[in-house]
């Protein structure tokens, strides 16, 4: 697994550690750092469910949405912090379980500040690792825009054609990652909110 320590996926909110990144539970004192990054336009250009502008109350929701998605076993969300030199959230990762299908998708988003660093790849490896070693998960999808690769995470290129492709990987347990791919994405504007 990516982390350092080991962790149980069904004990009470699982955290995992990379060499520079603290993957924790949410808390509520999260929510105006949230704020603050996930304000940035670029943040709602490059996700599907983040809009803009972004507030302190969309942050204070979406951390107890989170909470409530892990207590009824929906899913898992981390704070991404940086370790050194200080503690610092700079980023969110996290599995929406479709428990129906034992499957899951993975999301993410890294603040502005933060980008080009590795930060998206580690977090990302790591909840892919900590989703199908310790949760179990037998399917791993993710959706993302063209113009952001996965590769860095441990995807590999499976097929791709015109405008669209198909990215997966295999883990040792023989758990399926995959993971779509367009160039036909909308951007959201103020009035378009939660659309």
């Amino acid at each position: 697994m990516a982390g350092d320590a080991p962790c149980d996926a069904h004990a009470a909110r699982p955290e995992i550690r990379t060499s520079r990144l603290h993957l924790r539970p949410l808390v509520p004192d999260d929510a105006s750092r949230i704020a603050l990054l996930a304000a940035d336009r670029e943040i709602a250009a490059n996700t599907s469910t983040i809009p803009h502008p972004y507030t302190l109350d969309d942050a204070e929701k979406w951390i107890e949405e989170q909470a409530a998605e892990f207590a009824d076993g929906r899913g898992y969300t981390f704070a991404i912090d940086l370790i050194d030199p200080q503690p610092l959230l700079v980023g969110a990762v996290g599995l929406t379980l479709d428990v129906q299908h034992d499957s899951a998708e993975l999301g993410y988003w890294i603040g502005v500040p933060y980008w080009g660093q590795g930060y998206a790849s580690e977090s990302a490896a790591a909840a892919l690792d900590f989703g199908i070693e310790v949760a179990g998960i037998r399917r791993i999808t993710a959706r993302h825009f063209a113009r952001n690769l996965w590769l860095r995470a441990g995807f590999s290129r499976r097929s791709g054609c015109g405008t669209k492709a198909r990215i997966g990987r295999r883990s040792r347990s023989g758990a399926s990652i995959s993971m779509s791919s367009t160039t036909d994405f909308s951007r959201r504007t103020p009035g378009d909110r939660g659309k």
